[in-house]
């Protein structure tokens, strides 16, 4: 088969397509013929990073998407919109809910709100979790890391939803406390070091290191 042949049997195959690009800030989306997401999805990029956006604008938006985010389909739209708003600009919850309570049901405001707010607040609570596991490994004593976070302290120790526990972290820490005593023990009794990581499950690597340092120390000492 000659290469013409070829490219003429997998023609029907190619995508034929373009890129269209074009520059938001001077396109007028309202003169498009696109859908009503497309369009509320656009409009929503092109104003929210401005200085001027505000309740105003949001609300235009939010009313140009009005019939689709009454629709079953529309409401996982809404949603991510509203996430959207929150993360780019410094538009209160209270704000947002007034807006959304004039332009759609209360029924639906409340349906979006709750989803947004609760998101929101598991977003701030595992920033803080992480800070606070951070801080914890290195040595920062536990007053500062309620300070910190904001937690209680039995905020700090309990369960969260991932089953990761601060308690297990500390107990960890304090077994290998304990091993690394013993080990310093067991190598002044003069055990050699396989036996020293049998017992206490330390890395030989680390020990090694451990001990260089360790009699580097004692030499500048005595």
């Amino acid at each position: 088969m000659k290469i013409g042949e070829k490219i003429s049997v997998f023609k029907e195959y190619v995508l034929d397509f373009k890129y269209l690009l074009f520059d938001l800030e001077k396109t007028k989306i309202d003169e498009w013929k696109l859908s009503v997401k497309l369009k509320v999805v656009l409009s929503l990029l092109k104003e929210v990073r401005k200085q001027n956006f505000g309740e105003n604008r949001l609300k235009e938006i939010i009313k140009l998407g009005r019939e689709v985010f009454l629709s079953k389909d529309g409401l996982e739209l809404l949603k991510r919109i509203i996430l959207y708003v929150y993360h780019t600009t410094n538009m209160n919850t209270q704000k947002v809910k007034n807006i959304l309570s004039e332009t759609i049901t209360e029924e639906r405001t409340i349906e979006v709100m709750t989803t947004a707010e609760r998101l929101i607040l598991e977003g701030e609570l595992k920033g803080k979790l992480e800070t606070a596991i951070n801080m914890f490994k290195l040595d920062i004593p536990e007053d500062l890391i309620l300070k910190a976070t904001g937690f209680s302290k039995a905020d700090l120790f309990k369960k969260d939803k991932n089953g990761f526990h601060l308690e297990k972290l500390r107990a960890k820490k304090e077994n290998r406390k304990l091993a690394i005593r013993t080990a310093l023990k067991m190598r002044d009794k003069e055990f050699d070091l396989e036996t020293i990581e049998r017992v206490t499950e330390l890395d030989i690597k680390w020990l090694k290191r451990f001990f260089k340092h360790i009699s580097s120390r004692e030499r500048q000492q005595g």
